[in-house]
């Protein structure tokens, strides 16, 4: 019985060939390096450290308020956002974290080889080859040091495309790190900041807490900036159930109805209406978290210059997209010299709300399925219609009253429900 044993051991036993062996010892000593890699940055605050957060850089960065924080450890990276192996997986630079326990969003507002653009602009603007561009900024002559006039701000992003004064010094008194006045170097973040992305700027000068649809700006050091977490993106919800979607919808179209007409007397004309950069949070609200591609045009300097057909309406002529591409065409120039313009309806209808929406994943935009009793009740899809591909030029800003009328009374039934 012994023998029959031996036998059936020996000719079953699984031989490994020698390079089986050596590979079985690779993968594993891989593990190890892996695990042991994985443990060590999830457990090591990178953020910490000012040469990670590219310090050395300012004042040609994003701010130095919240330096003292970022060393005390009180951002912190969260998930993998923070293992340098996986930056690749994430060239936008936006990160999830924790600032003193509450989520937020840390972004470095570009890609890596746009910062190395802006940084090359910055060296060609002082005329300096191979330059250190903290130093290379400080070179640049502002007259009278006057870095935040419009003359040297227009055209650096879409929030200079058309600066006044009175925006200039609107930027000056909310959008600073200043404690008494504004410092010379702080001028210089806020110049740089404009270059790469005008993001923090916009969310401090048009705050959450006086009404604006956008996250809470928290802070910056060096070229990182950290915001509030403001929710999941709308792409989420393209399957949700109608009546959300319907008070999705309606707050969307608020939000182009507040960027066009507001106490403030600004325009904010968003030109990337792309689902990805509006996010809902836990109790439904909808705020936009990309903020780069904003034209801001101040309606009082309109009228006060009185350019060619100020005082008429500029009306968005309809594109037709090819391939699902979204396509929104505007000119900057009539933008910034008319008063009124129906650019923001145009915009979300055509690219979000309407029937004609084009993204490839998303077909039929956001209200897509409209129910039956809906159609013949309040005419929906046609007032989506009429606002993307209107029948008349004025149609867009002579129907928004209905539109915005039909998904608030449709919300309304949605709370009641």
């Amino acid at each position: 019985m012994w023998n029959i044993r031996y036998y059936i051991y020996k000719t079953t036993k699984i031989r490994i060939p020698k390079v089986g062996k050596i590979l079985l010892l690779l993968t594993f000593l891989l593990s190890i390096c892996l695990y042991v890699t994985l443990a060590y940055y999830l457990g090591k605050n990178r953020l910490r450290d000012l040469r990670f957060l590219e310090h050395e850089k300012c004042p040609a960065c994003f701010g130095r308020k919240l330096c003292n924080e970022f060393q005390n450890g009180a951002v912190k990276f969260t998930g993998l956002d923070g293992i340098p192996a996986l930056k690749f997986t994430n060239v936008k630079n936006v990160f999830f974290g924790t600032f003193k326990g509450e989520k937020v969003v840390l972004k470095k507002l570009a890609h890596d080889n746009e910062l190395d653009v802006a940084d090359k602009k910055i060296c060609e603007l002082t005329k300096q080859t191979d330059c250190n561009v903290a130093r290379a900024i400080y070179r640049y002559k502002f007259q009278d040091e006057d870095v935040l006039h419009p003359m040297y701000v227009k055209g650096l992003s879409s929030l200079t495309a058309c600066p006044s004064t009175r925006l200039m010094e609107r930027i000056e008194t909310k959008a600073d790190e200043r404690e008494r006045y504004m410092l010379y170097s702080q001028k210089l973040i806020l110049y740089t900041t404009m270059l790469v992305n005008p993001e923090p700027i916009i969310l401090q000068i048009f705050p959450g807490s006086e009404g604006w649809p956008f996250p809470r700006y928290i802070g910056a050091c060096g070229r990182f900036v950290v915001e509030e977490y403001a929710g999941e993106p709308l792409t989420k919800f393209y399957d949700a159930p109608w009546l959300k979607r319907v008070d999705l919808a309606y707050q969307v179209f608020k939000i182009a109805e507040q960027f066009t007409n507001n106490k403030e007397d600004y325009a904010l004309y968003f030109t990337d209406i792309d689902w990805a950069n509006y996010a809902v949070d836990d109790e439904g609200k909808v705020r936009v978290i990309d903020a780069e591609n904003i034209i801001v045009v101040d309606k009082k300097m309109i009228r006060t210059l009185k350019p060619p057909e100020w005082d008429k309406p500029l009306y968005s002529k309809f594109d037709k997209c090819k391939d699902y591409s979204l396509c929104l065409s505007f000119s900057e120039e009539k933008l910034c010299t008319h008063v009124t313009a129906d650019f923001n309806y145009y915009a979300v209808c055509r690219d979000l709300l309407s029937p004609m929406a084009t993204d490839r994943y998303r077909p039929f935009g956001l209200l897509h399925h409209i129910p039956k009793f809906v159609e013949e009740t309040w005419k929906l899809e046609e007032l989506l219609t009429e606002c993307a591909r209107p029948s008349a030029p004025n149609g867009r800003i002579s129907n928004k009253e209905k539109l915005m009328e039909a998904l608030d009374k449709l919300r309304s039934f949605t709370a009641e429900e």
